[in-house]
């Protein structure tokens, strides 16, 4: 992909002060961290195997609770963002648990 390939040739940094990324996808993960600024924040969530077509959890049965590592990764962060861009699976879920991280920062 070409912003994979961006983002290993040069130091991201896209002009804003405070910016933080969770996806499932370690290797993209390991990619950001390594390609941006060393003041932005990637965290790699573990929701489970996946299957391979369709990107749904293989066993459901498993008792894996993904929400847990992405609020964990959102309530790391003190401060509240200017923007939360929620996409991918979950964004019902992620989407609420950006409205109350920002509504306990203060944000009303």
């Amino acid at each position: 992909m070409r912003t994979r390939r961006i983002i290993r040739t040069r130091r991201i940094y896209v002009g804003v002060p405070q910016l933080a990324g969770v996806d499932s996808d370690a290797n993209w993960v390991a990619e950001a961290r390594d390609g941006s600024v060393d003041h932005y924040r990637f965290a790699f969530t573990n929701v489970g195997a996946l299957g391979p077509l369709d990107g749904q959890p293989k066993n459901e049965s498993l008792g894996k609770i993904p929400y847990d590592d992405q609020s964990g990764s959102l309530n790391n962060e003190m401060r509240a963002f200017d923007l939360y861009l929620v996409d991918g699976r979950y964004r019902v879920v992620t989407t609420c648990a950006s409205f109350l991280h920002a509504m306990s920062r203060g944000v009303t």
